[in-house]
């Protein structure tokens, strides 16, 4: 019986097949625990050494203690998460994934973002890592799946890590969704701004937005903005759409930091909101809320994503299944605001 070390990892499920018995048999077996007679337990034993079979340490540290720590990191800039935002997203996560986690005796230790070059996993003493909406080949998956850290991403990883457990936001239906309401308010001409790095969020809604275009006639007009400049790469993207495409009445504005700055631009220019312009953004926290008029937003269930995050995490941890599924959030909801719906007073 070889081992082929081309093929994922041997985990407990493969041991139990092949000596034809018990997780639980086989679990007792290489711990030394529970009742298993000496010939099983050889039996075991050998073709656990013979697979390649090595107990994960993190699941290991777990049953014996560990650190009984786990990192939230965040993927997101400065620029967009701090200011205003007061790493709003990440906090909202954060709040309840901590309270949650310690029903499970883990501690929840918060990493704002960093870059990825001064990301060093071996000054990182945690059991395992949730990840907030990594970018497409992300460096830093890249390197916690090179030293085995259980890793959870909160939106989805890029497809070349399709058995990363993940939650998913469903960023293309908050995409259709609000496009369906800014067209049910009247809106003829649509733009988006959106994030220039390759996260899922900005690839999935920029796909549905371009098919959306399509579909209804309209024409596109995209702006990918450097997360890094924040507010102000919403406002000079405004700019720019109200000078080169004068027809648009809506703008799409998938990151609240942006959607401030098309605000702020917006009001400078005595462009009034929404008669003139419609405007819509994903993430209901601070900027949203605060303003002026507030901002259509979308409930993305955070309080959910946490404990379901925190869910695929433990499963991990414990190695109590081989397959881990892909956990999806609640139906996403549109909040109305003053920002897309005409109120009367």
């Amino acid at each position: 019986m070889q081992r082929d070390n081309n093929k994922k990892n041997i985990t407990i499920s493969d041991v139990a097949l092949a000596a034809k018995v018990s997780r639980t048999t086989v679990s007792h077996a290489l711990n030394g625990k529970g009742e298993v007679n000496s010939e099983t337990r050889k039996k075991i034993q050998d073709i656990a050494e013979q697979l390649g079979y090595r107990p994960n340490r993190f699941a290991t540290a777990l049953r014996n203690g560990g650190t009984r720590t786990i990192a939230l990191i965040s993927t997101i800039p400065s620029a967009i998460s701090g200011g205003a935002s007061k790493l709003g997203f990440m906090m909202e996560v954060a709040n309840v994934a901590a309270s949650y986690a310690l029903e499970h005796d883990l501690y929840v230790l918060l990493v704002p973002f960093m870059d990825h070059n001064n990301f060093d996993v071996n000054r990182m003493n945690v059991d395992g890592v949730i990840l907030l909406e990594p970018c497409l080949n992300d460096p830093i998956v890249k390197k916690l799946m090179q030293y085995k850290i259980p890793l959870v991403c909160i939106g989805t990883p890029s497809q070349d890590n399709t058995e990363i457990p993940y939650v998913d936001l469903q960023s293309e239906q908050t995409a259709a969704k609000l496009l369906e309401h800014l067209v049910e308010e009247g809106a003829q001409q649509i733009a988006l701004i959106t994030g220039q790095s390759k996260r899922n969020v900005s690839l999935q809604t920029e796909q549905i937005y371009r098919q959306y275009c399509q579909q209804h006639a309209m024409t596109e007009v995209v702006y990918q903005i450097e997360e890094r400049l924040g507010e102000m790469g919403g406002k000079s993207a405004t700019a720019e759409i109200i000078k080169k495409h004068p027809k648009t009445d809506a703008i799409l504005v998938m990151i609240d930091t942006f959607a401030t700055g098309v605000m702020q631009y917006l009001a400078e220019q005595k462009i009034s909101v929404p008669k003139q312009m419609k405007v819509v953004t994903r993430y209901n926290g601070i900027r949203a809320l605060t303003s002026t008029p507030p901002l259509t937003a979308v409930n993305l269930h955070l309080d959910d994503v946490a404990k379901i995050a925190i869910d695929l995490l433990v499963i991990q941890l414990s190695d109590s299944v081989e397959i881990v599924p892909v956990r999806t959030m609640q139906e996403p909801e549109i909040i109305k605001r003053a920002s897309s719906v005409q109120i009367s007073s």
